[in-house]
Parts: structure tokens; C-alpha cells; sequence
């Protein structure tokens, strides 16, 4: 919200969007182009806004992604009740990383292989990596939290604030779950300034 001053009003709502995505990526963006050369930056190789920028910066560059050629590859992505596996490439190797007690959105795979391409880029070897996180990880309170229910029920409690992105993804990963009977419970989403009715009617 704090960037919708500098957005043309005049502009369609999804013009808007892409607009203020846009400044957001600039303005993150600053960290990466800072770096010195003996700095490392870890980039989303498959996110145009955010992939240019390893032609702006200094530093020694690692990517992950799906995409062919990211430094970290992702080439299999798992999600059930049963938890959550990525598989991904890595010089030539391929590497799992697994959560049977957790359960994330696919999206959830850059995420991992973000942090994996950092303890990589700080001299930590991959599987040192892997097992730090599927040990330490946890999610928030709030965030995808598996709770068991009556009568072989199973909440998915990802009730902390949203955007609309996070909970489209939330409500794909219902799709994961079989046969079983699924309920969706909605609250608002806060904090998106004038982009709030359009974001809450998309993902009605």
C-alpha cells in the first residue's frame, strides 16, 4: 500500500497490480544490485522482475527455480497428506528434502531451495543443508498447521493474515487431498489498501 501513490489511478486494476509489483521488485531489488563482488546473490531464476537483476549486480550469482539452467533445479514437487517432498538438481545431482510431519504449498520448493543455495553459498554441503532444515524448520503459528480433528477430521490452519496469492495456493492444495470432503473457511484479507475489493472478489 505504501507504493499506490506512485501508480497511475487511471490504470485497469490489473495494470495497477503489475505496476505496484513492479516498484516493490525495484525497490527490493536495491539489496541485490549493493552487493559487492565478494557478495553472493541467490535469484529466483524463473521470476523475469527479479532475474534481470544478475546483470546488475557485482556479486556472484546462484539461482533456483524450474526453470532449465537455475543453479538449484526443481524438478519434482510432492504434496498429500502424507507431507511434503521437493526433488532438485544441484551440479548434476539430483537431492530430496521431505516434511512428513508439515504440510506446504508447491510453492513452498523455492523456498527451500532458496535456503538450500544459501548454506551452499556459505560453504555448508547439501545434505548438511537438507537435514538442518527438515530437523529445524517449523512453521508459525497460523501458517498451513496441521491439527487433528473429531472424527478423522484433519483443520489446515493457515488462518494468519494473507494476499491473495497465498490463499489461492492454499485453496489448490485442498486439491492434493483426495476424495475426502473439503471445507473452506474465509476470512478477510487485510492491509491490501485499494486493492482490497478486487483482490477479495478474485478469490471468491
Amino acid at each position: 500500500q505504501y507504493f499506490e501513490h506512485l501508480v497511475d489511478k487511471s490504470l485497469p486494476a490489473d495494470k495497477k497490480t503489475d505496476r505496484l509489483v513492479d516498484l516493490i521488485a525495484q525497490e527490493k531489488g536495491k539489496l541485490i544490485t549493493s552487493l559487492p563482488k565478494t557478495g553472493v546473490a541467490i535469484l529466483n531464476g524463473d521470476d523475469d522482475r527479479i532475474w534481470k537483476l544478475n546483470q546488475q549486480t557485482l556479486a556472484r550469482v546462484m539461482s533456483f527455480g524450474k526453470n532449465s539452467g537455475n543453479t538449484l533445479k526443481i524438478v519434482k514437487t510432492s504434496v498429500s497428506e502424507k507431507g511434503f517432498l521437493v526433488h532438485f538438481n544441484y551440479l548434476k545431482r539430483t537431492y530430496s528434502l521431505s516434511f512428513d510431519k508439515f504440510i506446504f504449498s508447491p510453492q513452498f520448493a523455492y523456498t527451500f531451495t532458496a535456503a538450500v543455495a544459501a548454506g551452499v553459498a556459505m560453504g555448508v554441503p547439501v545434505m548438511e543443508a537438507i537435514r538442518a532444515l527438515t530437523d529445524k524448520f517449523r512453521l508459525p503459528p497460523g501458517r498451513l498447521s496441521l491439527i487433528p480433528g473429531i472424527k478423522n477430521s484433519l483443520i489446515i490452519d493457515s488462518s494468519y493474515n494473507a494476499s491473495k496469492q497465498p490463499v489461492l495456493d492454499a485453496l489448490e492444495l485442498l486439491n492434493t487431498f483426495g476424495k475426502r470432503r473439503k471445507l473452506a473457511i474465509l476470512g478477510d484479507m487485510r492491509e491490501l489498501g485499494d486493492q482490497a475489493q478486487m483482490e477479495h472478489q478474485e478469490v471468491a
